[in-house]
């Protein structure tokens, strides 16, 4: 990632012509909290039925991403055989919610957490490991 990004200000809302401004370290804390915090808030069998896949839409088949949501909030509700039968990515990225979120405590920011991960010589590769996995776990689930 760009190093002047992590560390300046991110313009939020400048499309509505609010000038309101907030430093990227905090913007993750706020989506990563946003996001457990829904997740605790909504049950998986509670949560409305809405097709929101371009690729769904189109192909009939689920994307990579179909079932990440369903699979945070069994997450959150302790309800791991179902979160792993939405999508197992889904530990993924909630691990890496967990992260963000309570990486603050440590005394350090996010962004001093991204830019960690980012100058390691293992990122790319790791990278690039996670997106095969999407890749293949998309066809897996195409061929079933």
């Amino acid at each position: 990632m760009n190093r002047a990004l992590l560390g300046s200000r991110v313009s939020v809302l400048s499309c509505v012509g609010v000038n309101f401004r907030i430093k990227a370290d905090r913007l993750c804390w706020l989506v990563a909290f946003g996001l457990l915090a829904g997740s605790v808030m909504f049950e998986p069998r509670t949560l409305p039925a809405v097709d929101a896949c371009l690729f769904h839409a189109l192909t009939g088949h689920s994307c990579p991403g179909c079932g990440l949501v369903r699979g945070l909030c069994s997450i959150s509700h302790g309800q791991f055989r179902a979160a792993w039968s939405f999508n197992p990515l889904a530990y993924v990225f909630y691990a890496a919610a967990l992260a963000m979120l309570l990486w603050p405590l440590t005394g350090r920011s996010s962004a001093d957490l991204l830019r960690w991960s980012v100058r390691r010589r293992y990122f790319p590769h790791a990278l690039l490991t996670l997106t095969a996995i999407m890749v293949g776990f998309n066809l897996w689930r195409i061929a079933r």
